[in-house]
């Protein structure tokens, strides 16, 4: 005997979509796979997903990871998500895509077989090419939901301290963007094509989740995933109690990239999360035969957003991703001062 899936959620998501999941019985876990090509009658690639149903109705929360497909952190994240929250304390459905481009995470590459950039191709198309098709799917299973959380690190030769992406002009975002917890909140649309601005656009709240660096699992990325997932469901009522606030929570709209001049061997000295003073040695960029040397230097008083992990530069390679200090409220100042990293 089948079970009907929980209610769809009130307000513009419901209004264009429903959810397509498997039907889960209250309290069950369900895997299930999205088709994804077919290579012959025995080879099939699929795209793996799991719908977690509480035991009381509420809110669907859709997580996706590892839409580029050699971003890891994201793909742990879910699953400890989807196999540690006991459904008997969880009220409504949490569906999570752990692995969005399969194909990409079992090559190590960012990109689709195709060459294209899944996070560009939204919302998709049934006819287009092969990543606008599995857009499209993609798009399918979240339509519906009533948050969303996309998991991301740093591309391949960078690293970022944990950071929320968010368009705060709508309350709805914003208010999942300030409860995930993250100690810094970009607020950006998003650029077009990306799945966090195409749910947006289609009624249903979408943030993005940004830390550590490609192709490894990093512990304390990964926890601060978690907590900031958990965090949400709390604010939507998924999870009993209120969600846990940062020491200190800032909201950007803009920072600054500082850039090699010439070609050369990176060494950097700072980490994310590290309060630079003027003068402040970054990196030193040096020539291959050692004829030249590039010190990069903090020209005022700044905090480390990003950095640069790979060691080779050409002329305009970005180094690190900067703050002004003296742009950040007093609290925040006075909080990072106590702690000279905010996290790794």
């Amino acid at each position: 005997m089948s079970v009907p899936p929980p209610k769809p959620a009130k307000g513009r998501a419901a209004a264009r979509s429903k959810v397509v999941v498997p039907a889960a019985r209250p309290g069950e876990r369900r895997e299930f796979r999205l088709q994804l090509l077919n290579l012959d009658r025995f080879s099939r690639v699929a795209m793996p997903g799991v719908v977690l149903r509480g035991r009381h109705d509420g809110p669907t929360l859709a997580v996706t990871a590892a839409i580029h497909g050699d971003e890891l952190n994201g793909i742990e994240i879910a699953r400890r998500l989807t196999n540690d929250i006991d459904p008997t304390y969880l009220s409504g459905r949490i569906i999570a895509l752990p692995s969005v481009n399969v194909m990409g995470v079992l090559a190590g590459s960012r990109y689709m077989p195709d060459g294209r950039d899944l996070n560009r191709e939204f919302p998709g198309s049934t006819k287009g090419s092969f990543t606008a098709r599995v857009a499209r799917r993609v798009l399918r299973v979240l339509d519906g939901a009533d948050g969303h959380i996309d998991l991301h690190t740093g591309t391949r030769g960078r690293a970022n301290m944990p950071h929320v992406r968010a368009h705060l002009d709508d309350a709805r975002v914003a208010a999942l963007a300030r409860a995930f917890g993250a100690p810094v909140i970009f607020d950006q649309r998003g650029s077009q094509g990306t799945l966090r601005r195409t749910l947006v656009d289609r009624g249903v709240p979408s943030i993005l989740f940004e830390a550590g660096q490609a192709s490894v699992f990093q512990p304390y990325a990964i926890r601060a995933g978690i907590q900031g997932a958990m965090n949400v469901m709390r604010h939507l009522g998924m999870l009993r109690g209120e969600p846990r606030r940062p020491p200190v929570q800032l909201e950007l709209e803009d920072a600054h990239w500082v850039r090699t001049s010439t070609t050369g061997l990176l060494e950097v000295f700072v980490k994310p999360g590290d309060i630079l003073s003027r003068g402040d040695l970054i990196a030193r960029n040096v020539s291959i035969f050692g004829d030249h040397r590039e010190e990069i230097t903090a020209d005022r008083r700044e905090v480390v957003l990003g950095l640069a992990t790979h060691p080779l530069a050409a002329p305009g390679t970005p180094v690190a991703h900067l703050l002004e200090f003296r742009a950040l409220p007093a609290a925040a100042r006075k909080a990072l001062a106590r702690r000279r990293q905010l996290d790794g």
